[in-house]
């Protein structure tokens, strides 16, 4: 099937009773969809566990969505890439970003300025490229099980002053781990085993020996 998806589909959670174990998977792969997913597509979908959506690459379907908008589904898992910049976009008063556990994938932007995230958890996706120069207060990151490539950031400590988790596990990271290491006082946790990591942590001195590191 091909052309528009019609609004009408938003409906289908009063058939959802009848029929729970076929709306609660929805799978239109096999189609060639176009136009335009709006909240009226989506309102009702109250079971909603999986949904596969395909278009060719001469067509174009766009999901068009309030910054507020609320699903009311939770989807087991998400797998498309993201824009560059959907991240920039970020609400400012967001301060929790959890897109883990899904099949996201595409490079992070260059560089990233969040002052308002407190919570950064990507873990366990696709994603790949360098890690971003992410200027943030963040108290935890979660960046393991992805496929990140390049050093750590030589300036983290002042990109990331109030980091007390960061966690780069399961990654392609090589290098050396910074010293700048040593200037993230309230660091507690430090994960970075199943890279390509090389060298030694420097001596950060005796306030570090209470840390739990992991390399």
């Amino acid at each position: 099937m091909d052309g528009s998806i019609p609004e009408s589909f938003g409906l289908l959670s009063k058939l959802v009773n009848a029929r729970l174990s076929m709306v609660a998977d929805v799978s239109f792969q096999d189609n060639s969809w176009s136009g335009v997913i709006k909240v009226a597509h989506l309102r009702n979908l109250k079971s909603l566990e999986l949904l596969y959506l395909t278009t060719n690459s001469n067509k174009s379907l766009i999901f068009s969505l309030p910054s507020n908008w609320v699903p009311p589904f939770k989807l087991k898992r998400i797998s498309d890439s993201i824009p560059k910049k959907w991240f920039t976009q970020i609400s400012p008063k967001i301060s929790t970003l959890d897109l883990s556990n899904n099949q996201f994938r595409g490079n992070l932007p260059h560089q990233l300025i969040s002052p308002n995230l407190r919570s950064i958890h990507l873990e366990s996706n696709q994603f790949s490229g360098p890690i971003p120069l992410w200027s943030t207060n963040a108290t935890e990151i979660y960046l393991e099980g992805n496929r990140f490539s390049g050093s750590i950031p030589e300036n983290i400590g002042q990109l990331m002053p109030s980091l007390e988790k960061l966690f780069f596990s399961w990654n392609n990271l090589t290098g050396k781990i910074p010293s700048a290491m040593c200037d993230i006082e309230g660091l507690q946790i430090l994960s970075l085993r199943s890279n390509r990591i090389s060298g030694k942590l420097a001596d950060c001195g005796q306030h570090w020996l209470s840390r739990a590191i992991d390399v």
